[in-house]
């Protein structure tokens, strides 16, 4: 049996041609049921004709009916053994093939001599040739289904048990053994009694395999679909990956936007955030910011000269907070400026960092691999940080310490008069902030936690979701969304938390004083709040890691 794989009714042998709808063809390679020029079983071409259309179906029918009913006319009704007409009927009992109607076969419209014989494989088998005038079917014991009768239903039996000879010999000629020239017709009806017999013990013992058979080509089927129908989300995380591997922030950004919720773009567009945080960063009152080519330019306050950056190159990290600002150098090594009266801006003697943060009056950096240092105030023991290890993150601030660990566990030393550094029990943290007064943390789920301070509401961020960032000032926090959207809580004495309508920003600073700050897609540089030193005015600057 097999199944058309048009329209899937079941067929009694492995026809070439479906007995149900006429379609349907087996391939050369596989000998797998398909439609069309190419097999979807093995893939290739299936070049030799080995099937029959229609049109030719119709006309062998014809002439295979023409044979057979010429004898019944011509042979005598005596002749015709009645003890042996059971038999016939309980052969065509037992062939499924004997319960197909005979108007579905449109044999009697087509004349049989219109059968091109010498183009058709099927003209070649011994029934075309056997005439059955020659072989009296009396005579031949082994082969009762080619006795004659008058009724209808014996004739359409013997229609059955040739047309299985016929295909066969067709599959073991063809397809099993397709290296093998085509056999000699046969001559007699014992010798047809033969090849119907081997070729029936053929069908039934691939009979077993048929079910295994459709099954691998349903598999390959769909195999070839996904093969065809590449998958796009798939090459564009990829691409995004490899942008933002290579440091082309704004083209990642905007893959991993239109990606949406597919694998875990929402933490690589985190990934994006923190690596552009570098290009920005609020202070108490003032702003640095880092352009592409690596030189910095600086806004609002200068007191103690933290803001005289100008002169930077080579940059590839900015940070700013209290009196003070540093930089860090594609070399790997730092640069600070501003206010030093703790020792914050010694920084001269480090090398091979990975990030350097500025807290109020101290200075914390990452080592390359791994490790952290940190110099400056050190009152309530917020650079004791030697003894840090495999750590991927850090942030500094007002008296504390942070740092984020690969197993996503955070570490804290410093003032913890707030309960500021209150992180131990934290887990799948994916990115942390440390505010003047207390500490937030990014979770893998994209909600926020958050310990220390919260006189001014500043940590009022637990019923936030969907985040990818979040920065701590000192009275208040902001976030950003998947969606490029941002969010804030906390005081919003001069607006610092009117960001609503902030759209397609690709990171975000709070700042000490009362402003906010942001970078979107296109390079601008949005700002928020108190502007009393023109903190605000880095608003006029564009072109900002562009």
């Amino acid at each position: 049996m097999w199944i058309c794989p048009v329209c899937q009714k079941e067929n009694i042998d492995n026809a070439h041609l479906c007995l149900n709808c006429m379609t349907g063809k087996l391939c050369n390679n596989c000998s797998t049921p398909f439609t069309g020029d190419v097999c979807k079983q093995c893939g290739k071409d299936t070049d030799t004709p080995i099937w029959m259309t229609e049109k030719e179906y119709e006309q062998y029918i014809s002439s295979i009916t023409a044979i057979i009913e010429e004898p019944v006319v011509e042979e005598p009704a005596a002749e015709e053994p009645a003890a042996e007409e059971p038999a016939a009927e309980e052969h065509a009992a037992e062939e499924p093939a004997a319960e197909e109607p005979a108007a579905e076969e449109p044999a009697a419209e087509e004349p049989a001599a219109e059968e091109p014989a010498a183009e058709e494989p099927a003209a070649e088998e011994p029934e075309a040739e056997e005439p059955a005038a020659e072989e009296p079917v009396a005579e031949t014991a082994q082969e009762p289904v080619v006795k004659k009768s008058k009724s209808r239903a014996v004739i359409w039996a013997i229609v059955s048990v040739l047309l299985a000879a016929i295909v066969g010999l067709a599959i073991y000629y063809y397809i099993c053994m397709p290296s093998q020239p085509a056999s000699a017709p046969v001559d007699s009806a014992a010798s047809s009694a033969e090849v119907v017999s081997s070729a029936q013990s053929e069908v039934d013992s691939s009979a077993m395999s048929d079910a295994a058979i459709d099954s691998a080509a349903d598999s390959a089927a769909m195999s070839d679909a996904s093969a065809i129908v590449p998958d796009a989300n798939a090459n564009t995380y990829s691409n995004a990956i490899t942008n933002l591997e290579s440091g082309n922030y704004f083209a990642a950004y905007n893959d991993f936007r239109t990606l949406g919720s597919y694998s875990d773009s929402k933490l690589q567009l985190g990934r994006v955030a923190c690596a552009m945080s570098r290009y920005i960063c609020a202070g108490y009152n003032h702003t640095v910011a880092l352009r592409k080519n690596g030189t910095v330019v600086a806004t609002g306050n200068n007191d103690w000269g933290k803001s005289d950056i100008g002169s930077w190159i080579n940059v590839t990290s900015v940070s700013a907070r209290g009196l003070h600002s540093v930089g860090l150098r594609y070399d790997g090594t730092p640069i600070a400026v501003g206010c030093n009266t703790k020792g914050q801006c010694n920084v001269t003697s480090w090398n091979s960092l990975a990030d350097i943060k500025a807290g109020s009056e101290h200075t914390l950096a990452m080592t390359k691999s791994g490790n952290a240092v940190a110099i400056g105030d050190n009152s309530s023991g917020q650079c004791n940080v030697l003894s840090w290890s495999g750590i991927t993150q850090i942030s500094a601030g007002a008296k504390h310490s942070v740092a984020l660990k690969r197993d996503g566990t955070v570490l804290a030393v410093g003032d913890n008069k707030y309960g500021q550094c209150n992180v131990s029990g934290w887990k799948n943290i994916v990115q942390i902030s440390a505010g003047d007064w207390y500490t937030v943390g990014l979770k893998a789920d994209g909600t926020v936690v958050s310990v220390g301070n919260n006189n001014s509401g500043q940590r009022n961020v637990s019923k936030w979701r969907d985040i990818v960032y979040v920065s701590a000032g000192l009275w208040h926090t902001v976030g950003l969304k998947a969606d490029g959207t941002v969010v804030a809580a906390g005081s919003n004495k001069h607006g610092e938390c009117n960001v609503s309508g902030w759209k397609n920003v690709v990171t975000v600073s709070a700042g000490g004083y009362h402003f906010t700050t942001a970078i979107t897609k296109d390079g601008k540089v949005l700002a928020i709040g108190d502007n009393a030193d023109g903190q605000c005015y880095a608003s006029q600057w564009i072109g900002i890691a562009a």
